[in-house]
Protein backbone atom coordinates (compact mmCIF):
# COMPACT_ATOMS: atom_id res chain seq x y z
CA UNK A 1 0.00 0.00 0.00
CA UNK A 2 1.47 3.50 -0.80
CA UNK A 3 0.26 6.67 1.08
CA UNK A 4 0.46 10.37 -0.42
CA UNK A 5 0.03 13.14 2.39
CA UNK A 6 -0.65 16.52 1.10
CA UNK A 7 2.72 17.67 1.04
CA UNK A 8 3.50 14.96 -1.64
CA UNK A 9 4.95 12.80 0.80
CA UNK A 10 4.49 8.83 -0.07
CA UNK A 11 5.02 6.14 2.75
CA UNK A 12 4.52 2.00 1.06
CA UNK A 13 4.20 -0.53 3.64
CA UNK A 14 3.77 -4.39 1.86
CA UNK A 15 1.81 -6.99 4.00
CA UNK A 16 0.32 -10.48 3.26
CA UNK A 17 -3.57 -10.94 3.07
CA UNK A 18 -4.74 -14.39 4.24
CA UNK A 19 -7.85 -15.09 3.27
CA UNK A 20 -10.34 -17.17 5.36
CA UNK A 21 -12.19 -20.38 4.53
CA UNK A 22 -16.02 -19.42 4.73
CA UNK A 23 -17.83 -22.61 5.11
CA UNK A 24 -21.92 -22.53 4.78
CA UNK A 25 -23.96 -25.94 4.75
CA UNK A 26 -27.21 -27.05 4.26
CA UNK A 27 -28.23 -30.49 6.22
CA UNK A 28 -31.50 -32.51 5.04
CA UNK A 29 -32.29 -34.62 7.62
CA UNK A 30 -33.57 -38.24 7.68
CA UNK A 31 -37.37 -38.75 6.41
CA UNK A 32 -37.58 -42.06 8.03
CA UNK A 33 -36.29 -43.21 11.21
CA UNK A 34 -33.84 -45.75 10.80
CA UNK A 35 -32.75 -45.29 6.89
CA UNK A 36 -30.09 -43.46 5.47
CA UNK A 37 -32.09 -40.76 3.41
CA UNK A 38 -30.07 -37.80 5.02
CA UNK A 39 -27.75 -35.67 2.90
CA UNK A 40 -25.46 -32.26 3.70
CA UNK A 41 -24.21 -29.92 0.89
CA UNK A 42 -21.62 -27.10 1.44
CA UNK A 43 -20.18 -24.14 -0.55
CA UNK A 44 -16.99 -22.95 0.65
CA UNK A 45 -15.67 -19.75 -0.10
CA UNK A 46 -12.06 -18.33 -0.18
CA UNK A 47 -11.28 -15.59 -2.07
CA UNK A 48 -10.38 -16.51 -5.79
CA UNK A 49 -9.03 -19.57 -4.75
CA UNK A 50 -10.39 -23.19 -5.61
CA UNK A 51 -11.31 -25.62 -2.75
CA UNK A 52 -10.94 -29.45 -1.34
CA UNK A 53 -13.11 -30.95 0.65
CA UNK A 54 -12.70 -33.58 3.47
CA UNK A 55 -15.30 -35.36 5.03
CA UNK A 56 -14.77 -37.49 8.00
CA UNK A 57 -16.32 -40.62 6.01
CA UNK A 58 -13.67 -40.16 3.40
CA UNK A 59 -15.48 -38.53 0.85
CA UNK A 60 -14.17 -35.95 -1.33
CA UNK A 61 -16.68 -34.00 -2.57
CA UNK A 62 -18.65 -30.82 -1.41
CA UNK A 63 -22.06 -32.90 -0.30
CA UNK A 64 -22.54 -36.15 0.73
CA UNK A 65 -25.84 -38.07 0.39
CA UNK A 66 -27.04 -41.71 2.14
CA UNK A 67 -27.15 -40.77 5.47
CA UNK A 68 -27.82 -42.33 8.92
CA UNK A 69 -28.49 -40.24 12.24
CA UNK A 70 -25.11 -38.62 12.96
CA UNK A 71 -22.61 -35.98 13.37
CA UNK A 72 -20.54 -35.33 9.95
CA UNK A 73 -17.19 -33.38 9.52
CA UNK A 74 -16.33 -31.59 6.75
CA UNK A 75 -12.17 -29.82 6.77
CA UNK A 76 -12.44 -27.45 3.51
CA UNK A 77 -8.59 -26.42 2.26
CA UNK A 78 -8.16 -23.46 -0.14
CA UNK A 79 -5.63 -23.31 -2.51
CA UNK A 80 -3.73 -20.55 -0.30
CA UNK A 81 -3.17 -23.12 2.29
CA UNK A 82 -6.18 -22.54 4.91
CA UNK A 83 -8.58 -24.44 6.45
CA UNK A 84 -11.91 -24.38 8.30
CA UNK A 85 -13.43 -27.88 9.64
CA UNK A 86 -17.42 -27.43 10.39
CA UNK A 87 -19.65 -30.29 11.80
CA UNK A 88 -23.02 -30.80 10.66
CA UNK A 89 -26.14 -32.92 12.41
CA UNK A 90 -28.12 -35.00 10.35
CA UNK A 91 -31.23 -36.01 12.54
CA UNK A 92 -34.41 -38.59 12.40
CA UNK A 93 -37.92 -38.41 13.49
CA UNK A 94 -38.06 -39.48 17.19
CA UNK A 95 -40.80 -42.67 16.83
CA UNK A 96 -40.71 -45.42 13.81
CA UNK A 97 -43.35 -45.35 11.73
CA UNK A 98 -45.50 -48.40 11.31
CA UNK A 99 -48.58 -49.84 10.65
CA UNK A 100 -50.90 -52.20 11.90
CA UNK A 101 -53.99 -54.34 10.36
CA UNK A 102 -57.09 -56.29 11.07
CA UNK A 103 -59.82 -57.73 9.87
CA UNK A 104 -63.19 -59.31 9.79
CA UNK A 105 -63.88 -62.86 7.90
CA UNK A 106 -66.41 -63.44 5.70
CA UNK A 107 -69.38 -65.23 7.82
CA UNK A 108 -71.47 -67.03 5.00
CA UNK A 109 -69.47 -68.45 1.94
CA UNK A 110 -69.50 -66.06 -1.20
CA UNK A 111 -70.76 -63.03 0.71
CA UNK A 112 -69.18 -59.18 0.81
CA UNK A 113 -68.90 -58.94 4.09
CA UNK A 114 -65.08 -58.96 5.21
CA UNK A 115 -63.51 -55.99 6.34
CA UNK A 116 -59.81 -54.13 7.01
CA UNK A 117 -58.34 -51.93 8.61
CA UNK A 118 -55.03 -50.29 8.70
CA UNK A 119 -53.43 -47.82 11.38
CA UNK A 120 -50.49 -45.88 10.97
CA UNK A 121 -48.53 -44.69 13.76
CA UNK A 122 -45.35 -43.14 14.75
CA UNK A 123 -43.90 -40.98 11.45
CA UNK A 124 -45.44 -37.89 10.74
CA UNK A 125 -49.31 -37.32 10.41
CA UNK A 126 -51.45 -37.74 8.50
CA UNK A 127 -51.28 -41.00 6.65
CA UNK A 128 -52.69 -41.84 3.32
CA UNK A 129 -53.88 -45.13 2.65
CA UNK A 130 -53.63 -47.19 -0.97
CA UNK A 131 -55.39 -51.04 -0.59
CA UNK A 132 -54.48 -53.18 -3.36
CA UNK A 133 -58.53 -53.17 -4.89
CA UNK A 134 -58.24 -49.15 -5.28
CA UNK A 135 -59.64 -48.27 -1.59
CA UNK A 136 -58.01 -45.19 -0.29
CA UNK A 137 -59.80 -45.71 3.25
CA UNK A 138 -58.04 -46.62 6.65
CA UNK A 139 -60.88 -49.25 6.68
CA UNK A 140 -62.53 -50.89 3.90
CA UNK A 141 -65.69 -52.69 3.34
CA UNK A 142 -67.69 -54.80 2.08
CA UNK A 143 -64.78 -57.71 1.07
CA UNK A 144 -64.83 -60.83 -0.51
CA UNK A 145 -62.26 -63.38 0.66
CA UNK A 146 -59.17 -62.80 -0.46
CA UNK A 147 -55.77 -61.56 -0.08
CA UNK A 148 -55.19 -57.68 0.87
CA UNK A 149 -52.52 -55.67 0.85
CA UNK A 150 -52.28 -51.85 2.09
CA UNK A 151 -49.20 -49.12 1.59
CA UNK A 152 -49.91 -46.25 4.41
CA UNK A 153 -47.72 -43.26 3.65
CA UNK A 154 -47.01 -41.12 6.00
CA UNK A 155 -46.29 -37.14 5.88
CA UNK A 156 -42.67 -37.51 5.16
CA UNK A 157 -42.97 -39.94 2.82
CA UNK A 158 -42.06 -42.95 4.31
CA UNK A 159 -44.54 -46.17 3.61
CA UNK A 160 -45.53 -49.33 4.67
CA UNK A 161 -46.82 -52.49 3.39
CA UNK A 162 -49.10 -55.13 5.26
CA UNK A 163 -50.86 -58.12 4.04
CA UNK A 164 -53.79 -60.03 5.40
CA UNK A 165 -55.68 -62.66 3.91
CA UNK A 166 -60.00 -62.64 4.56
CA UNK A 167 -61.33 -66.28 5.30
CA UNK A 168 -64.59 -67.50 4.65
CA UNK A 169 -66.54 -70.28 6.01
CA UNK A 170 -67.23 -73.54 4.12
CA UNK A 171 -70.43 -73.55 1.60
CA UNK A 172 -73.14 -75.33 2.95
Amino acid sequence: VTATDVNGNTATCTFNVTVAVAINGVVTNVACKGSNSGSIIVTAESGPNSMTYLWNTGSTSSSITNLYPGVYTITVTGSNGCTRSASYTVTQPATLFSVSVSKTNVRCYGKLTGAASAIGSGGNTPYTYLWNNGETAASVTNLAAGTYTVTVTDANGCSKTKSLSITQNPQL
